[in-house]
């Protein structure tokens, strides 16, 4: 240990995967490459002074751990040398002296909660003693493939004991388990399903999701759970469809989720005929719908008359994701109004579907999205992502980029126009335009007097190839150029990342000069592009910002696909990396 001024610091080592600890004498080991604690820096070749600091109350605690545990003033470690396959750089308060015990206890628990291990109770009785008897360590519910065990039931118990009487929140991920042990921890579950705040389930099919939904939320009498706020229901194997209505699948159990869980926010739902509800009355509560189609069998005109029938009921709906694989769209459409009921016992709907609090939407477009362009009408939208990308799989044969698509865009943003005119963010990832859509929507074609979208203060380009089937990437150094000229958008924010052709430094240096001629008081522009492309046109570039222009520089170059359709993981509806 060295010593700084008036301060005391702590040298941070790399070491390797097994880690032997030294307590007062004890020895402990440990076996585990990833300890999971907040006293960890997964970084490598790198060598930390870590230092005290008074300042705690003025920095958020996750990012006091290190500070904080640097007072712990005795530091004893053993280190195994003989195993280097991992490298950490790791530092950690083996025992709590009369420092670290004068911390309060609330400040700990902050500590502790940056950490999802366990292990994290074995360092000394002080820390053991604090976790559990903590309730918010243990609210959090995960039943996986590897928690099928006999012990399961106890530990539920025992982890449902300590939580006390806060807010669950319930994640489970099923493949089929034993039937007689899962019913077991199902029906324990059920007795504590009024504290639920969040029920995630992932299992291989949509009946196995029902069966799970209904015995943990239905079982019992069918009453009001009013602690729910997000429902998330997914599964990862493609199924045929149904010869008949089963009583287990999800569409059937959520019809009357408004009145089962008055308080839902958020709903998850696959993008199947099977789990999509008609609910009975409208969920007033419900704020983010995301229907997620990266498992799917068909795409028909019933896929949008039963998500109509959805959005009728969510009159506060403020979040909207829709995305699937395939470009189906039905020819006629816009000469439809309504729609009878079929045989999923659909009502009658009637076009458009008016959402006057809708302020994001994610659409996957060609395909569902176009649909629901017309379907919907959104007052008071703000942010529009089209996204235009699909898997690399066998679906892909279905999405090529044929010649009449862009003018299909070009549709879909007239009714847009006409639906959503306060519109301030537009996001395209793959998705073409054609050269004379551009010119339109940044006001340089002389043809069209009035700006389509005058509120639009930015435009965001991803993932576009110079030549995508049969269509081109018409966002270039021409586009550029014209706008520099006579664009009358006045544009705040303009993002071109991972896409092709790269934009010119010729090009750049005009549109930063024309920004900075119409000096529009009190804004500045930023222009967000790749790393790699900042390099290529940096030639004489820097010198035509002026400080109300700021350039962001990338530094994922190229930029990774956005693999939504990978079973729906890590969805994030409000797309805000896109804008």
């Amino acid at each position: 240990m060295s010593a700084g001024k008036g301060k005391e610091c702590i040298e941070v080592y790399e070491t390797s995967s097994r880690i032997t600890r030294r307590i007062g004498g004890q020895l402990c080991a440990s076996e585990k490459s990833n300890f999971g604690l907040p006293f960890m820096l997964r970084t490598r070749y790198r060598h930390y002074k870590l230092f005290s600091t008074a300042e705690w109350a003025n920095v958020e605690t996750g990012r006091l751990i290190s500070d904080i545990l640097a007072e712990v003033r005795t530091q004893r470690w053993a280190f195994d040398s003989s195993q280097t396959t991992t490298q950490y750089f790791i530092f950690c308060g083996m025992k709590a002296t009369s420092t670290l015990q004068g911390l309060p206890n609330e400040l700990l628990i902050d500590i502790f909660k940056q950490s999802d291990n366990p292990q994290i109770r074995l360092v000394c009785r002080g820390f053991h003693d604090i976790i559990n008897s903590t309730s918010s360590f243990w609210s959090f519910i995960y039943i996986g493939p590897e928690q099928y065990t006999p012990q399961a039931p106890t530990f539920l118990k025992r982890r449902l004991e300590r939580s006390a009487s806060r807010p669950l929140d319930v994640f489970i991920r099923n493949t089929e388990p034993s039937i007689a042990l899962a019913a077991e921890l199902w029906n324990i579950l059920s007795i504590h399903r009024r504290r639920i705040h969040t029920f995630d389930i992932g299992t291989d099919t949509w009946i196995l999701s029902g069966q799970i939904m209904h015995a943990i939320l239905l079982s019992l009498e069918p009453s009001p759970l009013p602690s729910l706020t997000k429902l998330d229901i997914r599964y990862d194997e493609e199924q045929d469809p149904p010869d008949r209505r089963a009583p287990m699948e999800p569409h059937v159990l959520l019809r009357p989720i408004a009145t089962l869980f008055p308080t839902l926010t958020t709903l998850v739902l696959p993008l199947m005929l099977p789990c999509i509800p008609f609910p009975d009355s409208p969920i007033l509560s419900l704020k983010t719908l995301v229907l997620d189609g990266s498992v799917s069998y068909c795409c028909d005109y019933l896929w949008i008359v039963h998500i109509a029938n959805l959005l009728v009921k969510t009159p506060n709906l403020e979040v909207f994701w829709c995305k699937e694989h395939r470009v189906y769209t039905h020819e006629a459409l816009s000469e439809l109004n309504s729609h009878p009921p079929d045989m999923w016992g659909s009502p009658r709907v009637y076009f458009p579907v008016v959402l006057p609090k809708l302020t994001k939407m994610a659409l996957g477009l060609p395909g569902l999205g176009y649909d629901l362009l017309h379907v919907i009408e959104a007052p008071a939208l703000q942010d529009l992502h089209m996204d235009g990308i699909r898997a690399d799989d066998w679906f892909a044969e279905q999405v090529a980029w044929l010649s009449w698509f862009p003018a299909r865009m070009r549709t879909a943003l007239q009714i847009t126009v006409s639906r959503s005119p306060g519109l301030r963010r537009l996001s395209l990832v793959g998705v073409y335009l054609s050269r004379e859509t551009w010119e339109w929507l940044l006001g340089c074609d002389p043809a069209t007097h009035d700006l389509p979208f005058p509120l639009l203060e930015s435009i965001a380009v991803h993932q576009m190839r110079a030549v995508k089937d049969e269509v081109a990437n018409t966002f270039d150094d021409e586009l550029i150029e014209l706008y520099a000229r006579q664009g009358r958008l006045l544009l705040r924010r303009l993002v071109y990342l991972a896409s092709e052709p790269p934009l010119g430094g010729l090009a750049l240096r005009r549109l930063a000069m024309s920004v900075s001629e119409r000096k529009i008081p009190g804004q500045n522009f930023n222009l967000v592009l790749d790393k790699s492309s900042v390099i290529d046109a940096n030639v004489g570039f820097a010198s035509s910002f002026e400080s109300r222009i700021k350039l962001v520089c990338h530094e994922e170059s190229p930029r990774s696909l956005k693999e939504w359709w990978n079973l729906g993981k890590d969805i994030e509806p409000t797309e805000e990396d896109s804008y």
